[in-house]
């Protein structure tokens, strides 16, 4: 049974097309995903400049759809393939013109919290980070002097699959070494959000944050 939040349509005028988007990771093998460009019926960027990136979904290695060979890429190599076709992504947008490079969000849940992480600590692309309850990468925390670009991390009080500990261990990791972050837990909720007001609530930072972090 299919069911909305709303009654009320949203306009279409407003809403992205994705396109399908291909390019080649490290190892010179394609990848796969949907890029969805900013629409609006009444904005209208400057001229000469280019739209920050936030919606590119990845089909990374280890997905479906495109044979046995890319299903089995990520077999043993999660953590690594995924990140580089995820940056690589990023950088095929830029190279073709298609997005500011200086203005880069990465956002996530659960294991693509741990994306998030894993691509902020290991690449330079990304002026910022939004990791929902994610698989917090540990060893991230070890890392956090490499960490690139602001971070906001939005959690459950409640989380059984991933402890409210492990966000605060690395927000503290984080402060600790002069870095911006941001947790926000959310009381009452686990692992996903599915309260009302806590689901607009983050939203409203989320897109609060990239409007600070874009227009910095």
């Amino acid at each position: 049974m299919l069911a909305t939040a709303s009654e009320r349509e949203p306009d279409r005028d407003h809403l992205s097309t994705p396109r399908p988007w291909t390019w080649s990771n490290s190892a010179g093998l394609d990848v796969h995903g949907f890029v969805h460009p900013p629409t609006t019926a009444e904005v209208s960027a400057p001229d000469g400049e280019l739209p920050p990136l936030l919606v590119l979904d990845v089909n990374h290695g280890g997905g479906t759809s495109y044979g046995r060979a890319y299903r089995e890429r990520l077999t043993g190599q999660w953590g690594v393939v995924d990140i580089d076709d995820v940056v690589c992504g990023v950088r095929s947008l830029a190279d073709a013109g298609r997005i500011d490079r200086d203005r880069v969000a990465i956002r996530g849940g659960s294991a693509g919290g741990y994306t998030v992480l894993r691509a902020l600590t290991s690449s330079t692309v990304f002026a910022a980070g939004a990791s929902y309850f994610g698989i917090s990468d540990l060893a991230a925390v070890h890392h956090v002097a490499d960490l690139h670009g602001e971070l906001l991390l939005l959690q459950g009080a409640d989380d059984l699959v991933v402890p409210v500990a492990q966000a605060q261990l690395m927000a503290d990791a984080m402060r600790a070494a002069g870095k911006d972050v941001e947790l926000v837990v959310y009381e009452g909720e686990g692992h996903g959000f599915r309260q009302t007001s806590t689901i607009i609530d983050s939203l409203e930072r989320e897109l609060a944050f990239y409007l600070r972090v874009f227009e910095g």
